[in-house]
């Protein structure tokens, strides 16, 4: 298993258009004249749809290309006459998927057709998943979360893995440039929220696993104070992190955050390869910004860690966490309760068994010996067949799960945290499984609960799935308390169930369960369930 798991766990297939899914959302047909409002860069023509006007791909930022290429994000040129903004922009280029563009610092904006309160509407800005490697905010349908919930929402696409993570000796803001382009989108939507109803003074940064990595390393960077007010962190924070093993086979323990230092490192190395290691300064420079997209992609992988230690991220953000090193806003953080267990699928899928030594061998190899037979005595191998179901259930926990609880329990001593774990064991899986296999609520499946994305939820064969009343019931709910966070600082709302803010440095006791059906939301002990307490002290080699 390559450290690619993260990107295929939450591989959004960018898509040309914005379409409801299966859950309800706002009614489509032919769409109305189209709606002009004037930004700081001139104006836009958006699309009216049912209940919401949309404005897609619209620039945020010049493009990162040619002389730009590898460079902070600029502001974007004014331009003349009415800018069409129907259309969604190119996803950024990426290894996983074909027809992304170096030119693709766009953000769509979905907003309300109704006229929006005095003081304007609560803006929420979203940052897709994927690992700092993949994905499009394009991918997101989010006309069912304004329309109910009353809010602009925000998707931003930003630089991803070379692009964004790059960095080499000279090359100022090396390593940062994908958070650098999510400040850019931020000081936009400050500017500008105002011209779709929005409140520049209530902004809501969310996402989901790489996403909310993003959005957890914003709370602790200099440059994001005062581009928002509130946070979301979903399946992921600022200590995603994994042991020897965990992405992969053999290996090496890693997290989404790498020293300065190492991305020079990494930066020499393909700067070698790519044959722009001779010459000036200036000279390397210029051959680096020329050379073509998919030559650059060709060391995409070596490229998968923001840089700390810099103007951006001073310090790790886990660390800075822990120290108090983060902005006051009030947060949201959660998880699934079954994140990593459907990859189990596709590792029988593919073949590779999994018995008891060899699971051992792979618990040993992240956590020595002792590690092991301590992790085996709470979660044991299967008594037959393979064990990869275990493997991941554990991995959830230690990787995801855990390291969540452990973020909002720093957080906690310092502002308002609410931590959930989405618990619809029955929820369709972001990532199809085979119709024997259970696969919990999985990594992403809350997603779908939240937003319309095209194409999902397909079964194993690709038909669709549908959900059931309870399920659309909970949905409506969940839309409700992330929308209602987003305007009070408070997740809660008429007719919903009350959502205890975090006990201090005990975030996991409780966390509200969030599941469909009589007594579905309800208080639950997460660290308990997840044996937190094992994994604090349990050292990766």
């Amino acid at each position: 298993m390559s450290r690619s798991f993260v990107r295929r766990s939450t591989t959004f297939a960018a898509v040309a258009l914005l379409a409801a899914a299966a859950l309800p959302g706002a009614g489509a047909g032919a769409a109305p004249p189209g709606v002009v409002v004037r930004t700081a860069s001139g104006l836009l023509r958006g699309v009216a749809d049912g209940h919401v006007v949309r404005y897609l791909g619209v620039p945020y930022a010049a493009p990162p290309t040619g002389e730009r290429r590898w460079r902070p994000p600029s502001p974007v040129r004014p331009w003349k006459g009415v800018r069409k903004a129907v259309r969604p922009g190119p996803p950024c280029a990426q290894s996983s998927l074909a027809g992304g563009e170096e030119d693709c610092l766009h953000l769509d904006v979905t907003a309300p057709r109704t006229p929006a309160r005095p003081g304007g509407r609560p803006v929420m800005v979203w940052v897709h998943g994927d690992g700092f490697q993949g994905g499009a905010g394009s991918e997101v349908d989010a006309a069912r979360m304004a329309a109910r919930g009353d809010v602009v929402v925000v998707s931003i696409d930003f630089r991803l893995g070379v692009f964004g993570l790059f960095g080499t000796p000279g090359m100022a803001g090396s390593g940062t440039f994908t958070l650098q382009d999510q400040q850019a989108a931020l000081r936009w939507v400050r500017a500008n929220a105002g011209a779709f109803g929005g409140n520049a003074r209530n902004v809501t940064l969310f996402g989901q696993s790489g996403g909310a990595v993003g959005a957890c390393a914003q709370l602790t960077s200099p440059g994001a104070a005062g581009l928002f007010h509130k946070v979301v962190l979903q399946s992921g924070s600022c200590a995603v992190s994994w042991p020897k093993g965990g992405m992969k086979a053999d290996g090496p323990a890693g997290s989404f955050f790498t020293p300065l230092s190492a991305v020079y490192r990494n930066g020499r190395r393909a700067t070698r390869d790519w044959g722009c290691a001779k010459g000036s300064a200036t000279a390397r420079m210029a051959c680096l910004r020329k050379l073509p997209t998919e030559r650059v992609l060709e060391h995409n992988d070596r490229f998968t860690a923001a840089a700390t230690g810099n103007a951006v991220l001073p310090q790790d953000p886990a660390a800075a966490v822990r120290a108090g090193r983060f902005h006051r806003v009030p947060v949201v953080s959660g998880h699934t309760r079954d994140e990593l267990r459907f990859l189990a699928a596709l590792m029988r899928k593919q073949g590779y068994p999994l018995d008891k030594a060899q699971y051992h061998k792979r618990l040993a190899l992240g956590f020595g010996e002792r590690g092991a037979r301590r992790i085996e005595a709470v979660y044991p191998p299967a008594p037959k067949g393979d064990s990869w179901e275990r493997l991941y259930t554990l991995y959830s926990d230690r990787m995801f799960t855990c390291m969540q609880i452990a973020t909002g329990d720093a957080l906690s001593r310092r502002t308002a945290v609410y931590s959930y774990e989405f618990a619809d064991v029955k929820a369709p899986p972001y990532s199809p499984t085979p119709s024997d296999f259970d696969a919990g609520a999985s990594h992403a499946a809350e997603l779908l609960y939240l937003f319309d994305i095209k194409g999902k939820p397909v079964d194993y064969d690709g038909r669709p799935l549908s959900y059931t009343a309870a399920q659309r019931r909970l949905a409506d709910r969940m839309v409700d308390y992330w929308t209602h966070f987003a305007r009070t600082g408070r997740p809660g709302a008429a007719g919903t169930r009350t959502w205890p803010r975090a006990v201090t440095g005990r975030t996991g006791s409780p966390e509200l369960a969030l599941a469909p059906g009589p007594g579905g939301i309800r208080p639950v002990d997460g660290s308990a369930e997840h044996h937190c307490g094992l994994w604090r002290t349990i050292a990766d080699r």
